[in-house]
Parts: structure tokens; C-alpha cells; sequence
């Protein structure tokens, strides 16, 4: 039916113009039929007509248009669960919003435009544009300032030229009687032009009302990626958007030259607050960072980056991807001894360790302070929980908690029934979240300590205050290779500290916090079960019969761990899905092309985290310990080039040779 009544119309169309038998007379047999209005007689080549013929005859543009009337919800349609999750931030839900916020819902549920209805637009993105459209569509000299356009959409009232409005932060709560001016979470900000976007065109206009996406300028330096403008403070600030990938890879940028240092540091800011998932940091040694989702994100950002420097020449690292330290789920079969760089990351010349691996002791200031730690591993559900949940966490800590997130909290902890505690697990919860990510710090012994759900009744003791601190500096860098720590706990099983002095100095508290820094990296170096935790993309790959045979052989290259393969069907086509290492698809595309001489096409989504049960610390030296890891799916090889890449680019110590052969003698020809 479809080759009866459409394919076989477009392919006599298609013949009447480009076929071996196309002649005028056919063509004319098609314009009279379609329509005689249409007129090409400035057009001479056949395709140019046939192209024209086409839009006459099937538009896609009002074929589209007409779908999206059709098809698309008006805005006037919105659920009421969708509105509530609008209106709650981060930082407070809607429920909790006083009253006169949660009035606004009328106003969303209504789309309504009058001059009574507050202005409520949303900040999407900010769009960066030359200086030649600057002219174009501002009429306006173009300048050293960079010109933002933002990309927003009105749920209340109608916006116009010359009012004000307030810029909110997502850091902005209502309700609490503030004064815009002393604020540092919310700006005032008036309208300076408004432009509806009408394709690649944008047209002015003097006033929008509610339900339109539409254009602002003039929000420069005001809104970095989004934000929320309001003619009230009553309106919470709207939720950021959220993304389903996360920045793995990063690369150091640096300018050929020095004079161009100032401009790079704004070129970075411009392509920042234009891409919405691209990060821009600075180390600790002051290098500038492009933190990036993969190769394709980090080939467009350089070439971004580029074209906003101009002339001015750059210089790139090589991408790394950005691991995570934990503890393995195990504990360890052999002890061996530690790499040079391990025990040389801290400063342990303080601390006296004893123990095993299973929990050890330590003792400074002359047995002033002693501690027993053993070090173990948090469930997958817990750890999903504190991410979901961090920042409502971070915020809580300073009111009452809510009594759903309270319960959910208790039940996941009192879970962790392998974690050697007396006590349930809730009972003994000393600190989390605030710093610690997913890390939890739990007190099994006799020690008088406040538990993290009644920090919030009396205060926290010098002693607790500093253990919190420095598991918080641990978390932020673990000892493998200053990345961060993710589902570790740390038990407390012992603890004696007796005053250093009765006038507790301000000194002997900061130093009471590195002393309990130290004592928590002994403990995960001791404990023997460092372990990383690397990003995991799903890889989908379509491929001939003819070539299926290479492909294999190159996910098994690569460590991917196949999921399904599915013939496509009546083709030879097969569609094959496997999850793979991050570190692993550097290049993969590329030499994928090249093996199958273009024919190959590679799909990569960002899936979850995984846990590397290798040991990058564990060395091949007896056939005994080569078998332990012939059965594991990574190499000890191929885990331990990932952390000695990371500590090179930071520039920490490895144990690697500077000097190789140098016994080697350089034989030289004596002519006689």
C-alpha cells in the first residue's frame, strides 16, 4: 500500500526530473498536477527544479508546524505534579514554601497574561552571539563586552521593555522578608530587549506574554548558565536542569603565550556560561581545567575555545578521566608490602600504627590521643540515597530534619549489617554528608560522643568537631591519588583522648584535626583494600555481518563486558550493547573506523559507577599472586596505569624508573 500510493508518486516525480527519461513534457505534466503557479524559469539545473517542486508539493515546514499545534500540549495544560516540581528548589520543597508562594501555583495552572499575574520566566541556557549579529539584531556597535542572549520561557504574566524584575539564585529562599537590595542571592535587573525566536531570525518585540519561549539580552554577568527572573520575591528560583551525563574527562588548556593569559581566562568564561554541561575549574597548581562529558564534548569545546581566542595559539593536555577511590568489598587475601608512593603520601612520623588488617591502632602525642579504626563498605543503596539526596542533607543539618528523609535514612543505615558495630547502625552515626559525600563515620565504643541526629539539640564536643574535619579532608582526597573518596565507612571502635592543656588552644584544635587526618589515611593504607571506582559508559555499536568478528575482538581489547546482540531484522546488521571502562573509549571510535573501513557505528552513554575489585597496589612477583588476578575481568596492569596517569598529571611521585639502561654504553666507530 505505501509503494502503491506514495514511493512510486515521488519516484515519477523524481524521474520526471532526474531520470533517464526526463524531458519539459513531463515536467509540465507534473507542475499542472501539483500546482501551475509554480515558476523556475530562472532555475536551469533539473535538481533546483525538482527542489522546488517538493517544497511545493510536500512542505516539511507547514507539515511540521501543523504537528507541533497538534501534537504538542498547551501550556495551559500543565499537571499539578509538575508545577510543584518547578516551584521546589534544591533547597526546600514545595510543601515547605510558605503560602504566599504556593499561590503562585494558580497563576501557572491558569497560564494567565494579566497585568495582576506575577512574572515568572525561567533561564534555560545563555547563547553567546558574534559581534556581526550583534549589529545585525541590536543595532548596536559592537564592543569588547561579550553578548549574551538568554534563552528563556514565561509560565506567568506578560514581560515588557523597561520593567523590572528581580534576578533570583538557586541559592534563594522565600519568605524571609528580605530586602532586594542586601541580598546577595537575588539582583534587580530591567528589561532592555525582548526577541522572539522564529527559526535561525529573531525579531524584536516590545512585550511576551506567558506560554511563548522567547529571547532576553542584557543578562550579562547577571546569570551564569540559568536562573530564574521574577516580579516577586514570593517565587522560589527554579530547579537547574538536570542532565543524565556527568563531566568524566578533563584537559589543561594553557595559552602559547603569556600575554594571551587574560584573554583565555575570558574566553573560558564565555564558553562556560554558554555550554551548560561543561565545567571550567583551576587546580591547585593554577592550570585551567575543560572538564568535559567525552571526546566528541571535548573536540566541539576546543574548537569553541579556539575560535573565541582568535589568533592567539593553545596548548592541550592529554584527556584523563577523573576516577573515584573506595574500599574493596573483600577483605584482603595476602599482605604485601605497600608501594614507596603510598607511604610517602603522609606524613606519618607521628603516628604509631599496630594492628591488621581487619582494624588498626594508632597513637600520638605520646598516647594523648589513641585510636582503633577499621575501615569497611557502605551498600549501593545507601550510597544512590546520599547523592539523591546531598544537598536537602547539607541543608538539614542546621533544622529539623524531615521526618520521610529521617525514616528512609535510619532504615538504610540499620541495613548495613555487615558492618562489625554493638549498637544499630543509626545509634552509632557520628557524622555524614556535609563534606564527606558518600562517606559515613560511625562510633562503636564507650567514648561519650553526640550522634549526627542530635547534633542539632547541643553542640558537638572539640574532640568530635575534629574527627569530622578530618575524615572531611580525607573524603576530599583519598591516599591513592587525591581523588574522591565514595562509600566508605570508617568504625570507630576505640578511642582514648585526654586534654592537651586545660586552656584547649586554638592551636591544639588545628592540630588535633591533622592528627586525626593522618590517622584515617593509615588506616585505608593499612587496611589493604584501596580500590578504584571508574565511570561506566554504555556502548551501543551497529555493524555488518562481514565485520562483527573485529568488533569483538576489539571490545574484548578493551575490557567490555557484552550485554545483548540483536540482528536487526530482514538485514545483516547486528546491534550489539556492552558496558565499558571510561579510560577505555579514548581512541576506541577512531580505531573502530579504521578496522572497519567506516562502516562501523558507535553509540557511548554515561550508565553508572563500578567498583574495580583489582588491586592497584598489589604486585605480580610469585606465579601464586600472578593466578589471583588472571581471574579477575581488569588487569592489575591496566588498573595501575590508571592511577599512575592521574598522580603524573598531578604531579605526585610513582614508582617508575627516570633512568633506564644506564649501564649502556654508546658504541662508537673508531676510523683508522
Amino acid at each position: 500500500m505505501f509503494v502503491t500510493f506514495i514511493l512510486e508518486n515521488i519516484w515519477s516525480v523524481y524521474n520526471a526530473f532526474n531520470g533517464k527519461d526526463a524531458n519539459q513534457a513531463a515536467q509540465i505534466r507534473v507542475i499542472n498536477a501539483i500546482d501551475k503557479n509554480i515558476k523556475f524559469d530562472k532555475f536551469k539545473e533539473s535538481y533546483e527544479r525538482f527542489t522546488i517542486v517538493m517544497r511545493k508539493w510536500l512542505s516539511i515546514s507547514d507539515t511540521l508546524l501543523r504537528m507541533v499545534v497538534e501534537q504538542l500540549d498547551s501550556p495551559q495544560n500543565l499537571s499539578n505534579r509538575r508545577i510543584e516540581n518547578l516551584l521546589s528548589s534544591s533547597l526546600i520543597k514545595f510543601k515547605d514554601l510558605p503560602e504566599s508562594s504556593k499561590q503562585i501555583k494558580e497563576h501557572f495552572e491558569r497560564c494567565s497574561n494579566s497585568e495582576d499575574s506575577p512574572v515568572i520566566v525561567f533561564v534555560s541556557k545563555m547563547v553567546h552571539f558574534d559581534d556581526q549579529d550583534v549589529v545585525k539584531i541590536t543595532n548596536d556597535c559592537p564592543s569588547d563586552q561579550e553578548r549574551f542572549l538568554a534563552f528563556s520561557r514565561i509560565f506567568s504574566g506578560t514581560v515588557k521593555i523597561g520593567q523590572e524584575l528581580y534576578v533570583l539564585t538557586p541559592k534563594y529562599v522565600p519568605g524571609q522578608n528580605v530586602i532586594a537590595d542586601l541580598d546577595p542571592n537575588v539582583y534587580s535587573f530591567t528589561v532592555n530587549k525582548l526577541f522572539m525566536l522564529m527559526g535561525r531570525d529573531l525579531i524584536s518585540v516590545t512585550s511576551v506574554p506567558s506560554g511563548n519561549i522567547f529571547g532576553i539580552s542584557g543578562l550579562d554577568g547577571l546569570i551564569f548558565k540559568s536562573g530564574t527572573l521574577s516580579s516577586t520575591l514570593d517565587s522560589p528560583p527554579f530547579t537547574p536542569l538536570k542532565f543524565e551525563v556527568h563531566t568524566i574527562m578533563s584537559v589543561v588548556v594553557e595559552p602559547e603565550s603569556l600575554a594571551d593569559y587574560d584573554k583565555l581566562v575570558k574566553a573560558l568564561t564565555t564558553l562556560a556560561a554558554s555550554d551548560p554541561i561543561l565545567e571550567c575549574a583551576q587546580s591547585e597548581k593554577g592550570e585551567h581545567l575543560l572538564n568535559v562529558v567525552g571526546e566528541v564534548h571535548l573536540i566541539k569545546c576546543t574548537k569553541d575555545l579556539q575560535r573565541l581566542m582568535g589568533e592567539s595559539k593553545l596548548t592541550f593536555s592529554k584527556p584523563t578521566v577523573q576516577l573515584r577511590e573506595t574500599v574493596s568489598h573483600n577483605l584482603p587475601a595476602i599482605i604485601y608490602p605497600q608501594p614507596l608512593y603510598i607511604k610517602s603520601f603522609t606524613d606519618l612520623s607521628e603516628v604509631q600504627i599496630s594492628g591488621s588488617a581487619d582494624s588498626s591502632s594508632f597513637s600520638m602525642l605520646d598516647d594523648c590521643f589513641n585510636l582503633k579504626i577499621h575501615v569497611d563498605y557502605i551498600t549501593d543503596e545507601l550510597i544512590e540515597f546520599l547523592e539523591a539526596n546531598q544537598n536537602i542533607l547539607d541543608d538539614e543539618c542546621n533544622k529539623e530534619l524531615d521526618p520521610y528523609i529521617c525514616a528512609d535514612l535510619k532504615f538504610l543505615l540499620d541495613s548495613q549489617t555487615h558492618l562489625p558495630v554493638k549498637k544499630p547502625v543509626s545509634e552509632c552515626l557520628l557524622c555524614f554528608s556535609q563534606g564527606l559525600m558518600t562517606n559515613i563515620l560511625l562510633c562503636d565504643c564507650d567514648f561519650d560522643f553526640i550522634s549526627w541526629f542530635d547534633c542539632k539539640k547541643c553542640s558537638r564536643s572539640i574532640l568530635d568537631d575534629s574527627l569530622c574535619r578530618g575524615l572531611q579532608l580525607v573524603c576530599k582526597k583519598g591516599p591513592l591519588m587525591s581523588e574522591k573518596m565514595t562509600g566508605v565507612c570508617f568504625v570507630i571502635q576505640e578511642i582514648q583522648f585526654k586534654a592537651i592543656d586545660d586552656n584547649h588552644d586554638t592551636r591544639n584544635n588545628y592540630k588535633l584535626v591533622g592528627l586525626a587526618r593522618q590517622c584515617f589515611y593509615a588506616s585505608l593504607v593499612n587496611s589493604y583494600r584501596l580500590r578504584c571506582s571508574v565511570p561506566v559508559y554504555q556502548c551501543i555499536i551497529m555493524i555488518g555481518k562481514k565485520f562483527l568478528k573485529i568488533v569483538y575482538g576489539l571490545l574484548k581489547k578493551r575490557f567490555a563486558k557484552i550485554l545483548s546482540e540483536t540482528c536487526v531484522e530482514g538485514t545483516s546488521i547486528f546491534t550489539i550493547i556492552s558496558n565499558i571502562l571510561a579510560p577505555e573509549i579514548l581512541g576506541m571510535y577512531e580505531e573502530a573506523r579504521c578496522q572497519t573501513s567506516g562502516t562501523v557505528q558507535i553509540q557511548f552513554t554515561f550508565s553508572h559507577w563500578e567498583n574495580i575489585e583489582t588491586d592497584p597496589l598489589f604486585d605480580e612477583s610469585t606465579s601464586d599472586q600472578f593466578d589471583i588476578h588472571q581471574k579477575l575481568r581488569v588487569p592489575f596492569k591496566t588498573v595501575q596505569d590508571y592511577v599512575l596517569s592521574t598522580r603524573k598529571a598531578k604531579g605526585f611521585s610513582v614508582d617508575e624508573k627516570l633512568i633506564q639502561d644506564s649501564e649502556k654504553q654508546r658504541t662508537m666507530k673508531r676510523n683508522k
